[in-house]
């Protein structure tokens, strides 16, 4: 399993993973970590080719996360060709997140 992207999530929703062309990816595990000194809420949405997320999207949804802890999700979650896994927090510069995975 190889540690496939990472980023800080910010409070505009915004691809953490996108699909392009012919692509299909498989991502085995999530990593969600708190770095701030507060409580902080995010949300994971597994977004279809040619839509816009929302709740029935949400793999995770406004999820609090207390300080300086980490949440963990398995997998797989296997995004097709076109699909994007989009995140958002409710604070910038809060949580850091890992996938880990790979393209098919």
């Amino acid at each position: 399993m190889n540690r496939w992207t990472t980023g800080t999530l910010t409070t505009t929703e915004r691809a953490f993973v996108s699909c392009k062309g012919n692509q299909s990816a498989h991502i085995e595990k999530i990593f969600i970590s708190n770095i701030s000194s507060g409580s902080v809420t995010y949300s994971i949405f597994h977004v279809p080719k040619s839509q816009t997320s929302g709740t029935d999207d949400a793999v995770a949804y406004q999820v609090a996360l207390a300080s300086k802890t980490v949440a963990e999700y398995e997998g797989p979650i296997y995004l097709l060709p076109g699909d994007e896994l989009r995140v958002v927090a409710s604070a910038g510069s809060a949580i850091n997140m890992f996938a880990y995975g790979r393209n098919l």
